[in-house]
């Protein structure tokens, strides 16, 4: 995936979502040091014998471009919002000027349910509702911190204020409380391999 998408403006110009000279300066370092492709920075979670390894201090992130990885140290969420930017106003579907936010969060989340086996609705909830009001709260698991990682690896890509992060993230949380149909279903992942299949986007 190339992070340096664009999107489409009323005027007919198209405008880069991310940009290599708004990334924070110790995750241009981190990719410099090892060479990595800044357009295609991804969070990377280690394997051993086919299995993810646990995360045992998510501030230390692995990075991966699909050819190297490289570490960054991630400071704490509240530390990377930048400016003080209002919450956008989100409808039901994304236009293309926020679809990048959500595509960066969610595609790293089905690629990790493919190995662990999808999480219930309510606990997705649960995840982006804990992201979204103690972003550096105490862990829930697995999934919360690789989240939390790739939420790190956002911010520190796009200059995001805490009322933007907030408004994105509140957006996920009122997607899987949507589609919950008793305490264990599952829609959300569903739906969400869906939509991203289609989009071209798996």
């Amino acid at each position: 995936m190339n992070w340096f998408d664009t999107f489409k403006m009323e005027d007919g110009k198209r405008i880069y979502f991310f940009k290599e000279e708004e990334y924070l300066p110790s995750l241009r370092e981190a990719l410099k040091s090892k060479g990595l492709d800044p357009s295609r920075v991804n969070v990377g979670f280690p394997l051993e014998k086919d299995r993810l390894l646990p995360i045992q201090d998510r501030h230390q992130v692995w990075l991966n471009d699909d050819k190297v990885f490289c570490g960054w140290q991630a400071p704490k969420l509240t530390e990377l919002f930048r400016g003080n930017h209002p919450a956008p106003v989100l409808g039901d579907t994304p236009d293309d000027e926020h679809t990048p936010i959500f595509s960066f969060i969610e595609m790293p989340l089905v690629k990790l349910c493919k190995a662990l086996g999808d999480p219930t609705d309510q606990q997705m909830e649960e995840i982006y509702s804990t992201l979204r009001r103690r972003p550096d709260g105490r862990s829930l698991g697995f999934l919360h911190d690789a989240l939390w990682q790739v939420c790190a690896l956002l911010l520190a890509m796009r200059p995001l204020s805490q009322a933007e992060f907030e408004a994105y993230i509140n957006r996920l949380e009122r997607s899987t409380r949507h589609m919950q149909i008793g305490p264990v279903s599952r829609n959300y992942l569903d739906v969400l391999r869906q939509t991203l299949g289609q989009a071209g986007r798996l």
